[in-house]
């Protein structure tokens, strides 16, 4: 049986064909410089020149626009004023710098000198606003990827960051010198002031889409209940400021998975942002607060509310405004002292092993000029409807409520209302006694932000039994 094997395999051998079949005309060395060289014809072959966006790791997206000559001489202007004042006129000041496309492991484009692109690398915060030793971490050299739709995508050689080139047209070049890496970002801010939450329905579950420079947000209530936000390097093309009536397309440099679900980019059509989801097409609304729950209280995604009256002119209305707060103000200040703001804070009480709701109230003794802030603890029930019912009303011992709460008593009240049998300010809190409590029951949601300027997720306390009596502030983790 061995014999017979080996004469098998001799066999073998011989039936071998020793000759070479060269698959390639060209050795890899040549392929890789033909590749580059064609590289290099594609960026002298746009007389507008080339738009280049990359995504840093820190902040999102920057975009700039090049010029590249045969001289390997670059000129761009870059976006990086429109958010970071310190960098200067970078829209409209041009900065040179040297380039070379080389053949490395695969075709790499490289930008030698100091440029508006290495200073989005510069490991220095001070100089793009980004984390010291760190700086935005983003490239300023790039392996080709390959092309498509006339751009070419890349990567960056040393952080991994994604780029992406796209050529400009005559139109987009013109407005470029005259600034529009700025003014694009500055009319699509106009956009997000006047829809703060822009939101699309899928399959009766509502998802927070806004599109943006830099990174488009995104965020939802998956099945569980817990509140999912993620974020996408996005930019911004020229349409916005190229055509009437109109907002810029958003671009990704990868598709958003959402939910399951991927979104690639957003589309300007007619007076509405557009997004694609499994081939169907849905509109972002503005749904005036977030699309989901609001988790406040005690161990909840917020747990203050903060409020400053003098800059919330808008958000804070009537009767609120007119029924609590302007009375107890009034009253207080005529006794040289001023509100300046409060707080509505879910925290531990110790001594009786529960949370509490606390109300802090700040004002300026205007004779001295110094601040003092006086606070109230609200024990509370959490009902099965989802509301909040507070059940009394404790001072934590300090004179400033001491003796000032008989001057601003509807801002206390206004959560749980006390009636005192004994209340003497030549005394302390331990000798108060109570001859009345009444518990107001409050439902705890987002309330809209009517206040321009005003930043932040605005949260509300609505009295259940008069919806229009509400306090409205900023929330606080």
């Amino acid at each position: 049986m061995n014999r017979y094997l080996f004469f098998f395999i001799i066999v073998l051998f011989i039936g071998c064909d020793k000759t070479e079949d060269n698959i390639f005309t060209q050795t890899p060395d040549e392929r890789l410089k033909a590749t580059a060289d064609e590289y290099r014809e594609a960026l002298f072959s746009a007389p507008n020149g080339w738009f280049l966006a990359v995504d840093t790791k820190k902040d999102g997206a920057y975009r700039l626009w090049m010029s590249f000559e045969e001289n390997e001489r670059v000129g761009m202007l870059s976006d990086m004023d429109a958010t970071f004042s310190k960098a200067g006129e970078t829209s409209v000041v041009p900065c040179i710098s040297s380039w070379r496309l080389k053949a490395l492991l695969a075709p790499s484009l490289i930008f030698d000198t100091y440029s508006y692109l290495h200073i989005l690398a510069d490991p220095q915060g001070a100089n793009n606003g980004g984390s010291n030793s760190e700086g935005l971490i983003s490239d300023f050299e790039f392996r080709i990827v390959d092309t498509d739709n006339g751009g070419i995508n890349l990567i960056g050689n040393y952080n991994g960051r994604l780029a992406r080139m796209d050529r400009a047209t005559p139109e987009e070049a013109e407005k470029v010198v005259q600034g529009g890496l700025k003014k694009v970002i500055e009319h699509h801010d106009e956009f997000l002031n006047s829809n703060k939450f822009p939101t699309v329905e899928v399959d009766g579950k509502r998802y927070l889409m806004r599109p943006n420079f830099r990174k488009t947000e995104f965020a939802y209530v998956d099945e569980e209940g817990v509140l999912t936000e993620l974020a996408v390097g996005s930019y911004l093309d020229f349409q916005g400021i190229t055509q009437e009536n109109a907002q810029s397309n958003v671009y990704f440099f990868e598709p958003a998975e959402i939910n399951g679900m991927k979104v690639d980019g957003m589309k300007w059509i007619g007076n509405k942002y557009q997004v694609e989801i499994n081939d169907k097409t849905y509109e972002l609304v503005d749904n005036l607060v977030p699309p989901y729950p609001l988790n406040f209280g005690y161990n909840q995604t917020f747990s203050q509310l903060y409020m400053n009256p003098s800059a919330m002119v808008g958000t804070l209305t009537d009767p609120f405004m007119s029924e609590v707060y302007t009375p107890a103000y009034n009253r207080l200040n005529g006794r040289t002292r001023a509100i300046q703001e409060m707080y509505c804070k879910f925290v531990m009480n110790a001594t009786i092993g529960k949370p509490v709701m606390e109300l802090g109230i700040t004002y300026l003794n205007t004779s001295t000029q110094k601040s003092f802030t006086a606070k109230w603890q609200y024990p509370y029930t959490l009902n099965e409807d989802g509301t909040i019912t507070f059940t009394d009303r404790e001072q934590t011992g300090s004179t400033n409520e001491f003796y000032y709460e008989m001057y601003m008593k509807e801002l206390p009240d206004f959560f749980c209302s006390l009636e005192y049998s004994h209340y003497d300010t030549g005394e302390s809190w331990a000798n108060v006694e109570k001859s009345k409590i009444i518990p107001h029951t409050f439902k705890i949601d987002w309330a809209e932000n009517k206040t321009q300027g005003l930043t932040g997720n605005i949260g509300g306390m609505f009295r259940a039994d008069r919806e229009e009596m509400y306090l409205a502030g900023q929330l606080k983790q």
